[in-house]
């Protein structure tokens, strides 16, 4: 058992820290379903920072640990750690054993603790802030936490996410970023942006946030928002009204129910006006760009191109895995590949008169929660293979709306290939069957949202603009989805590849 004699200032016991970073914290990382990295070799860990936070009875320390995978340094991942009784603790808040002053402790993360969790919610309601010297950390409140409610409960939620959630007062939800980088948070920045000023109401309210300074440069640690009731989130909802689609192709027709089509609109306003409020900043972090007169365009393609060459060879290097159409629609992809360099590489050469804004960035189904009779959008956070700064970058807002058309794609596509009710029917019909949903199902979605945006020309002088940046974005997102598909269930690929080729398809029967 490690044993120290000062737990509140074990940031003067560097042998007790080593003792953590060697015996404790790298299994207990490898444990947290918010720890991507536990295929990987996990070499070592280095507590980078440690901060203390000081409760009512108990001290808290803030752990900002380097992770190491042979040479290579990875993520820094938050990791608060208290004290606990034995008798009283959450078994998956379990740290390791401690012994201070010969009586026996259990080091646990400190998001399963009450106490832990009360204190800072009282910091963020009285926006207090602490100097640590080359260090602050600040506590900023929001419109919607009242500067004198009382903490009252807390729940820590076991959700499989890359950040770790607790329900305080069942009407707030806390969120503790577990990876951290040196930047403001997407997730935070544009929360606030529409919450404090804008009037689109269709999000969890900024409630506060946590922000630590080192050396003046800020790091989000923590947000709260209002919590949302909801029936369910838009990707079940989709696959609910999908079942009556479904049937209907087993019978051999093709009818979409109007609430299909009622959802497409709602999603379509909605996200409408989420853009029309992301483009209405004035600070430079939202306001609007053009796409002329910087390297973005070289920048995009750079990125691009290297994601078509990674996803070509994860896709060549696990091809014997695929069933018979996944190996067929693999080729199909490779055989393209010329064609998708080359319409990447067109958008360093049409030189596109139009503008660029902050955008959702990660936008699909599951992060549009249903309440019953309109959505919340919610999670803000931005592409999870990004790091903060390409989360940052300013895109065609048609980048969000591909990201939810190819939502929509996998929906009708999931409910279609896997179901019991499409076995005994060709393949052919089943594809054919998904284009048609997705085609109706697109095209009214794309016929509202347009109609709400002023004008179509808003993202591109013109219609052969528009249409060419979304079946970009529509391609780039289905490319990035292979890497998922490719590690994580491999059946699946079929989807993302369908994608591709009927994208594929359309451009060119437009262009012929």
């Amino acid at each position: 058992m490690i044993k120290t004699e000062d737990w509140r200032h074990i940031i003067n016991d560097r042998k007790l820290l080593e003792e953590f970073e060697v015996r404790l914290i790298p299994g207990y990382l490898k444990r947290c379903r918010w720890f991507s990295a536990k295929s990987a070799n996990l070499q070592k860990v280095k507590i980078a920072n440690l901060i203390s936070v000081f409760c009512e009875q108990e001290c808290a320390h803030l752990l900002f640990v380097n992770t190491y995978f042979g040479e290579n340094k990875g993520d820094t991942f938050l990791l608060p750690i208290t004290l606990a009784n034995p008798e009283h603790v959450n078994a998956k808040a379990i740290i390791g054993e401690l012994e201070i002053q010969d009586k026996p402790y259990l080091m646990i993360d400190a998001l399963y603790s009450p106490e832990f969790i009360a204190a800072l919610f009282r910091a963020m309601a009285e926006e207090k802030e602490y100097d640590f010297g080359e260090a602050r950390i600040i506590f900023k409140r929001g419109k919607g936490l009242k500067p004198d409610e009382l903490y009252a409960n807390a729940t820590t939620l076991d959700l499989d996410q890359s950040n770790s959630s607790v329900i305080i007062n069942d009407h707030y939800f806390f969120k503790l970023f577990r990876k951290i980088f040196p930047a403001i948070n997407p997730d935070y920045e544009i929360v606030s942006f529409l919450s404090e000023e804008t009037n689109f109401s269709n999000l969890p309210a900024f409630s506060g946030v946590m922000t630590w300074y080192h050396n003046d440069t800020p790091t989000t640690l923590a947000l709260m928002q209002s919590k949302v009731d909801y029936i369910k989130d838009c990707w079940s909802l989709c696959g609910d009204y999908l079942n009556d689609y479904l049937f209907s192709v087993q019978q051999g027709k093709r009818e979409i129910p109007e609430k299909g089509f009622t959802l497409s609109r709602l999603l379509a306003q909605r996200t409408a006006e989420l853009h029309l409020a992301l483009a209405s900043g004035t600070s430079p972090a939202f306001v609007p760009e053009s796409y002329l007169n910087t390297d973005y365009a070289e920048k995009q393609f750079i990125r691009l191109h290297k994601l078509l060459d990674h996803r070509a060879e994860l896709l060549t290097i696990n091809r014997e895995t695929l069933s018979d159409s996944g190996k067929y629609l693999a080729d199909t992809f490779i055989a393209n590949r010329p064609f998708i360099l080359d319409y990447f590489k067109d958008l360093k050469q049409k030189k596109i008169q139009g503008i660029r804004t902050r955008i959702h960035g990660d936008y699909h189904l599951g992060q549009i929660l249903f309440t019953g009779n309109d959505v919340i959008i919610i999670d803000f956070e931005g592409e999870p293979e990004s790091n903060i700064e390409e989360r940052r970058v300013k895109h065609s807002p048609l980048k969000d709306i591909a990201g939810l058309l190819r939502s929509f794609h996998y929906a009708v596509c999931a409910k279609l290939f896997f179901s019991n009710e499409t076995k005994d029917v060709a393949a052919e019909d089943v594809y054919d069957a998904t284009n048609f949903w997705y085609d109706q199902i697109r095209n009214e979605f794309l016929k509202t949202y347009f109609s709400l945006t002023d004008s179509i020309y808003q993202y591109a002088e013109n219609k052969q603009s528009v249409d060419y940046l979304l079946n970009l974005h529509l391609l780039e997102k289905a490319i990035y989805e292979l890497g998922y598909e490719l590690n994580s269930r491999p059946d699946w690929v079929i989807i993302p590849l369908k994608g591709i080729e009927h994208t594929i398809q359309q451009f060119r029967s437009t262009t012929n």
